[in-house]
């Protein structure tokens, strides 16, 4: 594969993050993280990978809501009532 032409697709989903919001982008990605085919499922994690570090703000509010278990507590009340 041409290693320019993999760097601008992936430029154009940083740009489709910044116009149409990184939750709805992470709709779309989501399903390719598990692709049978490898090669299609290394794109995926490159696009999420670069969702992460540029919208790692925005991506919070994408995380389920877990419930408290024992000792782990899960919840984000301060989160929940900003957003």
């Amino acid at each position: 594969g041409d290693a320019e032409g993999d760097d601008e697709g992936l430029d154009g989903f940083e740009d489709g993050g910044d116009a149409l919001g990184v939750p709805l982008l992470l709709t779309y990605v989501l399903p390719g993280l598990y692709h049978p085919a490898r090669r299609i499922r290394d794109v995926y994690w490159k696009i999420y990978n670069s969702l992460y570090i540029y919208g790692a703000d925005a991506l919070t509010s994408c995380y389920p809501t877990l419930e408290n278990e024992g000792l782990n507590t899960y919840r984000r009340t301060q989160l929940e009532i900003f957003l």
